[in-house]
């Protein structure tokens, strides 16, 4: 049997620099709106904010909403109106980071060459840092086209069958898991 044709013009990218030069400006405008939307007064959390998203020290690669975009962008869609559903995955990215740093889980001391989250705002801070971070990624998703669909995957992706239920495993097994459970261990890294 002949596989069916793929009906989307898809578009290559002879230079993926490029691209990411192109799309990260969207991206960092994105993040940046995410980020205003903590409050001043809260200390040192709306700083780990800042830091948890790289917009203050190291941003990292930023694949993951870099990919959100190509995908919109290579499938003929505007990348402007994908950054939404870009900037939730960082969000959720960057919460995941905050959570697996903890003492708690694999009591990582740095991120990126600089202290954790929790170094600078405590396991409670951290916490809520990581909390604040995926509610604001479900603002995002929830604003932007088919936003109902797109939280109900996203829910599916960080909670008990996703990331939450890779990172219980990690706790239980110390990733020394097989068949179903490592299968659920790996969404952790979602």
């Amino acid at each position: 049997m002949t596989p069916t044709p793929l009906r989307a013009s898809i578009r290559p990218y002879p230079d993926v620099a490029d691209f990411a030069r192109r799309a990260n400006p969207l991206l960092h405008r994105g993040l940046l709106d995410a980020a205003h939307a903590v409050p001043t007064g809260l200390g040192p959390v709306d700083e780990a904010v800042l830091g948890v998203l790289g917009l203050k020290g190291s941003q990292g690669r930023r694949w993951r909403p870099l990919l959100t975009l190509a995908v919109a962008d290579a499938t003929g869609g505007d990348m402007a109106d994908a950054v939404d559903a870009a900037v939730a995955v960082e969000l959720t990215h960057a919460a995941s980071l905050v959570l697996d740093d903890l003492p708690c889980m694999d009591d990582s001391n740095e991120r990126r060459g600089a202290p954790a989250t929790h170094r600078l705002v405590g396991s409670a801070g951290a916490i809520l840092v990581a909390v604040g971070l995926l509610a604001r990624a479900a603002e995002f998703l929830g604003r932007s086209r088919d936003g109902a669909a797109l939280v109900s995957d996203w829910g599916n992706t960080f909670g008990f069958m996703g990331m939450s239920g890779g990172q219980a495993v990690d706790m239980i097994t110390g990733g020394a898991c097989y068949g179903g459970a490592r299968r659920l261990y790996r969404r952790k890294t979602t």
